[in-house]
């Protein structure tokens, strides 16, 4: 009798696990308006800190997504469309990028390990302490650029708290908005206390930030990251409590 219920339970573990594998894969194949399939047209998407691995993605167009911190490790992208795309923070250890377009693509702190990258178009890619296919770390400069003239070097005219500065409590958490302004600059990253915070894609504007909102000072680092190198920065200390607006920051 013992041994029948064992097998009994068994059983139905199998077939529950079966039943819930058949709907996991087709549920992770939709992620907000895009269908991960082959040749799918989904640019100019958020995407981020999507969880992803393994999809086939071969023909698809993500040109000019936003795929932040997403998990797409041994994805296939052969021959993808990945033109603009941000792909900051993205772990696509053991991916297939053969023959994709990645021109002036973001790969910021990103993880190539064992990736495919044969025939892939790399004009423009901007490499920031990113892992490769070989298990090295680039710097943080431009490694295949634009023939002919090099572009002059980033910079950053303007780099402060975005006055009156207020902690901005929301779903996301504290934070606070930085007001920054550069030239010559692909992306632009955010650092509270040398921690990576955020990051952007325009030349200028208001970057909202995570911020620890306690009334202790904290340095914000504005980093302008070009064709060229080098990259320029810029810091500035500020504070500030929830519900209160600080004196301009010095």
């Amino acid at each position: 009798m013992r041994g029948s219920r064992i097998a009994w339970a068994v059983l139905a573990a199998v077939t529950l696990a079966a039943g819930c594998g058949g709907s996991d894969r087709e549920i992770s194949n939709r992620y907000g308006d895009c269908t991960f399939e082959p040749n799918t047209v989904c640019p100019n998407q958020d995407l981020s800190a999507i969880a992803a691995p393994n999809s086939d993605l071969n023909g698809a167009d993500l040109s000019g997504a936003r795929l932040v911190g997403a998990d797409l490790r041994q994805v296939s992208l052969r021959n993808a469309k990945l033109v603009k795309t941000v792909l900051n923070g993205a772990d696509l250890t053991g991916a297939d990028l053969s023959g994709a377009d990645l021109s002036g693509a973001y790969l910021i702190q990103a993880t190539l390990d064992r990736a495919d990258l044969a025939g892939a178009n790399q004009t423009g890619v901007t490499f920031c302490n990113t892992v490769l296919p070989d298990g090295t770390v680039t710097d943080c400069k431009l490694l295949v650029g634009k023939p002919g003239k090099p572009d002059p070097p980033p910079q950053i005219v303007r780099a402060r708290a975005h006055r009156p500065v207020r902690c901005i409590v929301d779903g996301i958490g504290d934070g606070i908005e930085v007001d920054y302004r550069t030239k010559h600059a692909q992306s632009v990253v955010f650092s509270v206390d040398d921690v990576r915070a955020s990051d952007s894609r325009f030349a200028d504007g208001i970057q909202r930030i995570p911020f620890t909102c306690d009334g202790h000072l904290h340095t914000v680092t504005v980093e302008a990251f070009g064709r060229t190198a080098p990259p320029a920065s810029r810091s500035f200390t500020v504070s500030v409590e929830e519900g209160t607006a600080a004196p301009f920051p010095r």
